[in-house]
């Protein structure tokens, strides 16, 4: 099998260095010197296999990025740019899926990336069932980051835990996903695991703000609302959520 798989990739998105260098040595001087090779090490090897398989990675240049995710079917919606001129950000959005994306840029290089999603997850068959009277969800915590399961309208508490419920057809986890690196991988992983929902239920917490506007803290739920009122109409109707 060639290299990466995708059990190589998860390995390294999830190495701890600190955690395995302290588990190596025991000793605190040891195990900070061992922690920062192995880290150092960890970055390198997840930069070139998340390159050979065509997904982004952390290191690389802003606009590289932005053509990369055009290809795997993101459209620009809005690009703005701080006073000087010398930051940036831009909003995309994949219409198939119904996924939203900020990106901004500091002096050229990126700075940060989130992709926003409603997302349902699979249900094993019946007869994959451990307990034949209680239905399971397909491992969703292996595809998923932050965000949580929302019953629109109504309380979480009102969450059936059988999701086999009808209630459950309305339930959806809203949620993000760091899109620095490896944003098809973990988008892959989601599909896999479950389907988007383009037209989103339940808003997620947006986070759209360059990082010149990070000390306006006062203004954010403007800044981000008005640059959601700038999105072409039909992508404000499928995030609008409830």
């Amino acid at each position: 099998m060639a290299y990466p798989t995708d059990k190589d990739i998860i390995n390294l998105l999830g190495f701890d260095a600190e955690k395995t260098a302290d588990e190596i040595t025991g000793e605190d001087k040891a195990s900070t010197n061992l922690g920062f090779i192995m880290h150092l090490h960890n970055s390198i090897a997840k930069e070139t296999a998340l390159k050979a398989v065509g997904d982004t990675s952390f290191n690389m240049d802003w606009l590289a990025y932005c053509e990369l995710i055009e290809t795997f079917g993101f459209g620009l919606m809005i690009e703005d740019f701080s006073p000087d001129g010398g930051r940036s950000i831009r909003i995309y959005y994949h219409e198939k899926d119904g996924l939203l994306l900020s990106t901004d840029s500091y002096l050229g290089n990126r700075n940060g990336a989130r992709v926003f999603y409603n997302w349902k997850p699979n249900i094993k068959p019946k007869e994959e069932w451990e307990d034949p009277d209680v239905a399971e969800l397909v491992n969703f915590w292996e595809a998923i980051s932050s965000g949580g399961f929302y019953y629109p309208g109504h309380n979480r508490s009102e969450i059936p835990d059988n999701p086999l419920d009808p209630i459950w057809d309305k339930v959806v986890w809203a949620g993000n996903h760091d899109a620095r690196e490896a944003i098809e991988f973990n988008l892959r992983r989601l599909r896999e695991h479950g389907a988007f929902i383009p037209e989103w239920k339940e808003r997620p917490h947006l986070w759209l703000i360059g990082s010149w506007e990070k000390d306006d803290k006062d203004k954010y739920n403007s800044i981000i609302e008005n640059r959601i009122k700038r999105l072409p109409q039909w992508v404000q109707d499928n995030i609008k959520g409830r």
